[in-house]
């Protein structure tokens, strides 16, 4: 009974107002985000924002994109936000990047300046993580330049401690940690003025309680999505009207 109030309650504040439409663009985290709950009981705290997932399984900011006959063609998640950053899509108000894990098992980092006008918008730079993210920063920037756009910065990993360390283990040629992915992506966000969550940092998912929270190491379990949505709420209140 009690949770029958609670979503009566969430459904009848969320039509008395006209509401912040969000997007929130991602690989797995992103989607399991909605399937296991944990968007539902965001909107519920947040009655003055909408959401809508776009988050797919398996897609990253470099990963699915090719390179055939000199130009790119995109794939994960800036192939996403340039679909729905058509001419005939609506706009809306937040465009939230949650970077993925699916970047960090090999893929180039690349740098701030990839696919920006400091390399000429070289297409080749989608090759890598900031390539891909600058994509899609300049995707939604030219569709929709009055919104705001947020980057999550990638939740950590916990097969092993490349993954949640930052004295880890390092793999790959040159050696490297999941955090190098991470700090990449904030200082690709730093140099377009975006603001950051840094779920990395901040999501209080540790190798201590991850069995729990994060069983297979990279999906929150349902309670720990729920547990995460007053942290998103603080965030995402500062950029809501």
């Amino acid at each position: 009974m009690k949770q029958l109030l609670l979503i009566l309650f969430c459904f009848a504040t969320s039509n008395t107002f006209a509401q912040t439409r969000i997007a929130i663009f991602g690989g797995s985290v992103a989607q399991f985000f909605n399937d296991r709950g944990g968007q539902a009981e965001l909107a519920c705290i947040m009655p003055e924002a909408k959401f809508f997932n776009f988050g797919k399984s398996g897609d990253g900011l470099c990963k699915q994109t090719k390179i055939e006959n000199g130009k790119a063609i995109v794939g994960g998640i800036p192939r996403i936000i340039e679909e729905q950053c058509a001419p005939n899509k609506d706009k809306f108000d937040i465009y939230i990047i949650w970077c993925s894990t699916n970047d960090i098992w090999g893929n180039p980092i690349g740098t701030p300046d990839d696919y920006t006008e400091d390399d000429g918008f070289d297409e080749k730079s989608l090759l890598t993580q900031c390539g891909g993210l600058n994509h899609c920063i300049k995707s939604i920037q030219q569709h929709a330049p009055e919104a705001k756009i947020l980057l999550f910065a990638s939740l950590k990993s916990f097969n092993d401690s490349y993954g949640y360390s930052r004295t880890g283990i390092t793999k790959y040629n040159p050696p490297r940690r999941m955090c190098d992915y991470v700090d990449a992506q904030i200082q690709c966000a730093e140099r377009f003025s975006i603001p950051v969550l840094n779920l990395w940092a901040e999501s209080g998912i540790n190798e201590y309680n991850s069995k729990k929270l994060c069983p297979d190491g990279i999906h929150p379990t349902e309670e720990a999505y729920k547990g995460l949505c007053p942290l998103f709420k603080g965030f995402l209140s500062r950029f809501i009207k």
